[in-house]
């Protein structure tokens, strides 16, 4: 059994920073759940292709000195869907989520239909099940590449091209349940990437080899991403913190640079049991109810952010449309943690 990330609910500080003068940014990273929810967590998983490479030439466009041409350029399309299922599989097996990433090496259609998406059949996904024995089935059902590649001078009369480059890609994408030889979901996703001033002079380098290395690189970032919905990933968001120049608070502030939020809790606390002001005290509350998020307490975390809301919101409290809405929104993604949580509790369960 591979290792696999248990507490779902981590959170990292990775930065601190000033964003105006009494709030406080942190840079935090949450494990978000996959959008797919599999049957079996720490599975074993299988990718296959199960595309036709799109016709030689199709989606393709060359220009030289905006005149369109028609080079004879081979961009070793069949190859490409290989690469493809073996950089999904790669990005699955980085993370440990499942406990055997398998790469089924065959392709697993002989037609010529190249636009089409078909599903497997039952048995079909019985024949993969006996032949790889795993829980998990994703397949490569489509992939579509366009490019636009422009040849043009730096500048009037320079001899040396300037290539400008555009290459899109759509991929479809399919997972299985194996033991029940049924579909659970598919998906898909659409990305580019654009490159500019590579010289070169020899046409076989700008025409084929250097498309095919951007290809490359954009469907590496495309198979990243496309495994987010098969498995749960980390995501980079931010916490607010209300401060001010009083000794006591900037050393809450420095303990909680050191991750000691039960130890800035007791600031807090004293601070806002001595307090009057509806304002300030909203903000203490405030503080508590993002400390204890860090303390995965999600419940205390609630009820401070709803007394937050209510002391900002106080008659006598002059907080401004900005520290309410901040509050507001803070409670709100609260919410959407908690039920995160509870998907990520499901998806990681044994």
């Amino acid at each position: 059994m591979k290792k696999v990330i248990l507490f779902c609910s981590l959170l990292c500080i990775l930065t601190l920073c000033v964003s105006c003068k009494s709030v406080y940014y942190l840079s935090i990273e949450t494990q978000v759940p996959a959008t797919i929810s599999l049957p079996s967590p720490w599975a074993n998983i299988v990718f296959a292709n199960n595309a036709v490479a799109q016709p030689k030439g199709f989606g393709s466009k060359y220009y030289l000195y905006n005149k369109e041409i028609y080079p004879d350029i081979d961009l070793l399309l069949d190859s490409t869907l290989v690469l493809c299922t073996q950089l999904l599989a790669e990005s699955a097996e980085s993370d440990h989520f499942f406990s055997e990433v398998l790469l089924y090496k065959f392709p697993l259609r002989r037609d010529q239909e190249w636009m089409r998406v078909p599903i497997l059949t039952a048995e079909e996904l019985k024949s993969m099940e006996d032949k790889t024995e795993a829980d998990i089935l994703v397949t490569l059902d489509r992939l579509i590449l366009r490019l636009e590649h422009r040849v043009m001078p730096r500048y009037v009369n320079d001899s040396d091209p300037n290539v400008y480059l555009l290459v899109e890609a759509k991929i479809n994408c399919s997972a299985y349940n194996l033991h029940e030889q049924k579909l659970i979901h598919s998906f898909d996703l659409a990305d580019s990437l654009r490159f500019s001033n590579l010289i070169f002079k020899d046409s076989v380098l700008i025409y084929q080899k250097v498309p095919q290395s951007i290809i490359k690189e954009l469907l590496s970032g495309m198979s990243e991403s496309l495994v987010n919905y098969i498995q749960p990933s980390w995501k980079r968001s931010e916490r607010s913190l209300f401060t001010d120049k009083s000794s006591k608070m900037a050393y809450a502030l420095s303990l909680v640079k050191k991750n000691k939020w039960k130890q800035a809790q007791e600031i807090w606390l004293q601070n806002h049991a001595r307090e009057k002001n509806p304002q300030t005290k909203g903000r203490l509350s405030h503080n508590m109810a993002v400390s204890y998020e860090m303390l995965e307490q999600f419940d205390e975390a609630i009820e401070w952010n709803k007394q937050s809301l209510l002391e900002l919101d106080a008659p006598k409290s002059k907080a401004n449309i900005e520290e309410k809405d901040l509050a507001k929104n803070y409670g709100n993604v609260l919410k959407r943690r908690i039920i995160d949580n509870n998907i990520l509790d499901q998806q990681l369960s044994k």
